[in-house]
């Protein structure tokens, strides 16, 4: 991959995003790009169109046919512009870059994401989680303009999309809890953003004749993503990230017996794209709802499964788990672990465990602490 350092370059003749302005474009704030493309040429047409004015913006790019970057490569990035139709996977491209998303990066993608088939970009990313857009298999070549835009969203501002034509293009549908920012005159979508800012979908085909105008609604969405979370608080709602936890590590079937005050050990495990030492300790709880028991000290770090990432050991009251005393042995109960992490991401992920009689201890196999 070949950096390019864009620092006192000018739009030539694109619009400066407003929001650059208003999250105080003259600091030095650096928010790296990772740009996808098809041709060393479509490379370099970017490269003449990405905005610095006064904050430095650094660009990888990747021409087709090279190899994709994995989740620990992608970390390094702000903000992901795949505007490719090329990757050797797509559903574990799409993983990967959910993983990267998951992590507090941000995704922009052009209409053949959602392409059926043919989408370089697959799995999670595409789901309703993540993906502002569902694909519905159909496409237009039928020439439009812009219909109705969303002036007061900032990805809008400033006369973005009024320019935009389009000739060929996916028919998409926007997922519920995203924003349509942007329609075509047909009434079918043109750009939306999810509801945790973190990935926005341009129906525009970035190669095609309308290219130029693509590159300065990516420009003016590459600023709300990088500055959104700090700018405009009120148009997010801050994504939750799922992790994994393991109660009674060690054991497969997680007995819990309710007579006394014992505590539960309960391990927040680490993945590339999540740190368990951002957990703040203050707002991890654990129970049937996610709300009731709070670990009783901070916890400890340790790789307790050996994957090489860290997890955090905590441990709860089982008095205070929140569990109904009446749940007859036997049965199965779900646990929700929630927090928040240093940077104001929530977190959840849940394990069962299999209350025990009252009459019967729990069996001590692979216990770190008294369940």
């Amino acid at each position: 991959m070949m950096r390019h350092a864009l620092t006192g370059l000018l739009f030539c003749g694109l619009i400066v995003s407003p929001l650059q302005m208003r999250a105080g474009a003259a600091t030095e704030v650096r928010y790296p790009i990772l740009l996808l493309v098809e041709t060393q040429s479509e490379a370099d047409r970017w490269k003449d169109d990405l905005p610095s004015s006064g904050v430095n913006v650094e660009v990888d790019i990747l021409v087709c046919g090279s190899p994709m970057p994995s989740v620990e490569e992608l970390r390094v990035y702000a903000v992901v512009l795949h505007l490719a139709r090329c990757s050797d996977d797509p559903d574990a491209w799409g993983d990967r870059l959910a993983d990267f998303v998951d992590g507090g990066g941000k995704v922009v993608l052009p209409t053949f994401a959602w392409s059926v088939p043919g989408s370089p970009v697959g799995g999670r990313l595409l789901s309703p989680s993540y993906s502002p857009f569902a694909a519905t298999g159909a496409t237009s070549d039928a020439e439009v303009g812009v219909g109705e835009v969303f002036e007061e969203h900032p990805m809008a501002w400033g006369d973005t999309f009024r320019l935009l034509t389009s000739t060929s293009r996916d028919l998409v549908t926007v997922n519920p809890s995203a924003t349509l920012v942007a329609s075509w005159e047909d009434g079918w979508p043109l750009a939306a953003v999810n509801a945790g800012c973190t990935v926005v979908g341009v129906i525009v085909d970035p190669t095609g004749p309308e290219g130029r105008m693509f590159r300065t609604v990516v420009v003016n969405a590459y600023w709300m993503l990088a500055y959104f979370s700090s700018a405009y608080p009120e148009w997010c709602v801050p994504p939750s990230m799922a992790i994994s936890i393991d109660v009674m590590p060690g054991s497969d079937i997680n007995p819990l017996n309710l007579n006394g005050n014992g505590v539960v050990p309960v391990a927040v495990l680490g993945a590339p794209a999540f740190d368990v030492t951002t957990l703040l300790s203050s707002s991890i709880r654990l129970g049937p709802l996610g709300t009731e028991a709070a670990p009783e000290r901070a916890g400890q770090v340790e790789d307790v499964n050996g994957d090489g990432h860290a997890d955090l050991v905590l441990h709860f009251r089982r008095a205070s788990l929140g569990i109904d005393p009446a749940t007859p042995g036997g049965a199965s109960v779900v646990l929700l672990l929630t927090g928040e992490t240093a940077d104001g991401r929530t977190v959840n992920g849940h394990d069962t465990v299999s209350l025990r009689p009252a009459a019967q201890a729990s069996p001590a196999k692979g216990k770190r602490g008294p369940g």
